[in-house]
């Protein structure tokens, strides 16, 4: 409406110059005023350049031979990257006519829409650098806004993911299959991670860390993982199996960016990503695939369905101990029910084996092997309590 009116301003201060004196402007420069900001887009919107010259087309009265300039000014050359500094127009036989327009609007329309491309490809790539949760706990719109010492403690669930037999494979496999077959099965857990509302905190060569607001989207996350993997393991028929390793802990962590200006990267640190991480080497020894700690069952609701069972304790000082559990979800459906039905047996022979009681908890794994032999972590407290002597001071594992 602005320039409408402004094109009704020039018409009658045309047609009074001409009245009076007889005389025609050979051409008229008209000033951009467009307000654009193309480092703010979002607050600043570009406007539609087509419309902006077609009004005063349509409602500017042009003589014969007169031109009409647009000044657009530096910024839109500049950002654009348009060497067009005017758009001119033309009255011929009585119609308007472009005669720079199509050719300047489509060069200005492409560079916009190029920039515009580069600018979101680029903002994609700084989430997969740096997650939009991570950005949110902090307070930040932007990766460009964190700064060296931001920092803030949230309770949270943290999941370590570790791929077994990787180590012993690399060694057969070249650098570029090492990449490619490692990603491979990163590219199967991550998608998930992301499925069930978690995000990945960074990756530990062929493991993960992953962080989860609620516990019980990472306990049903861990499932997905087992479950999805040995079906790729399926497909891979080309390519050794892998077994996943999966550890999940709940308590307090600091998000901060941690090293220096040159080099700032956002992180996580906190004694419960250690204790996920000592979690991991209980798993790898009695060969379970899923356990999480005793603040985890803590913080699921009392009635929240989920098959489990006690495995053991681990020492984390001198009368500092964490109790660990195993979730049964990664088991098939029959295997899962025998380990259910006789939870009660392998949990009593667990809290033997804490006392140093062996003999009793010899007598409890090998009762409950004869029913589910394929029991990996009962099979390796059995053969725990064969080597150990009893009568010493409880055995449990550092």
């Amino acid at each position: 409406d602005d320039f409408i009116a402004l094109c009704g301003r020039i018409n009658e201060l045309q047609e009074l110059l001409y009245e009076t004196r007889g005389l025609v402007l050979p051409h008229i420069n008209v000033g951009g005023g467009l307000g654009i900001r193309y480092d703010a887009p979002d607050k600043y919107p570009v406007p539609d350049f087509e419309l902006y010259f077609a009004t005063y087309a349509n409602n500017l009265k042009l003589y014969p031979g007169q031109h009409v300039h647009f000044e657009l000014g530096r910024s839109i050359v500049a950002q654009c990257g348009a060497l067009v500094t005017r758009v001119t127009y033309v009255k011929r036989g009585g119609s308007k006519q472009f005669v720079e327009i199509e050719h300047s609007l489509n060069k200005i329309n492409e560079t916009f829409k190029e920039k515009e491309n580069i600018l979101e490809k680029t903002n994609n790539e700084y989430e997969k650098f740096v997650p939009k949760q991570f950005l949110k706990f902090l307070g930040k719109n932007s990766v460009l806004e964190l700064e060296l010492g931001n920092q803030v403690q949230k309770k949270v669930t943290t999941m370590y993911v570790d791929i077994h037999n990787s180590t012993n494979i690399s060694t057969t496999l070249s650098l570029e299959e090492n990449f490619n077959y490692i990603n491979g099965y990163l590219n199967v857990v991550s998608p998930i991670i992301r499925k069930f509302g978690g995000f990945v905190d960074k990756y530990l060569g062929d493991g993960i860390l992953a962080v989860f607001i609620k516990p019980q989207n990472a306990v049903e996350c861990s499932a997905a993982i087992t479950k999805a993997v040995a079906a790729k393991n399926k497909t891979a028929k080309m390519q050794p199996n892998l077994d996943v390793y999966i550890s999940i802990h709940t308590g307090d962590v600091v998000f901060g960016v941690v090293g220096e200006e040159e080099r700032k990267s956002p992180t996580i640190i906190s004694d419960t990503v250690n204790l996920v991480s000592k979690m991991q080497e209980f798993n790898k020894y009695f060969g379970s695939q899923i356990i999480f700690s005793k603040s985890v069952l803590n913080s699921l609701k009392i009635d929240y369905p989920l098959s489990y069972r006690y495995v053991g304790t681990l020492t984390l000082g001198d009368k500092e101990y964490l109790s660990l559990f195993e979730s049964l979800e990664c088991y098939p459906k029959k295997t899962r029910e025998k380990l259910e039905e006789h939870k009660t047996i392998f949990e009593q022979g667990v809290r033997y084996f804490n006392l140093g009681k062996c003999h009793q908890a010899k007598e409890q794994f090998q009762k409950l092997l004869k029913y589910a032999r394929e029991d990996k972590v009962a099979y390796m407290y059995f053969n725990k309590c064969e080597q150990a002597v009893c009568g010493e001071a409880p055995l449990r594992l550092n």
